[in-house]
């Protein structure tokens, strides 16, 4: 899993960053952030820039 990935890249001392999710409604963002954070360890995360459409 991703959270496995980051654990093993710092375990052997490479740098690690995580993109964020891809669309999602922006009532789920937060949540999403949150979850990714415990997940992946507090490795930073990219977040994707917002893109709105009519």
């Amino acid at each position: 899993t991703l959270g496995e990935l980051v654990q093993r890249a710092q375990q052997a001392g490479v740098q690690v960053m995580v993109e964020g999710p891809g669309h999602l409604p922006l009532n789920q963002i937060e949540a999403n952030v949150q979850l990714q954070k415990s997940i992946c360890k507090g490795a930073p995360i990219l977040a994707l820039t917002l893109v709105f459409s009519p």
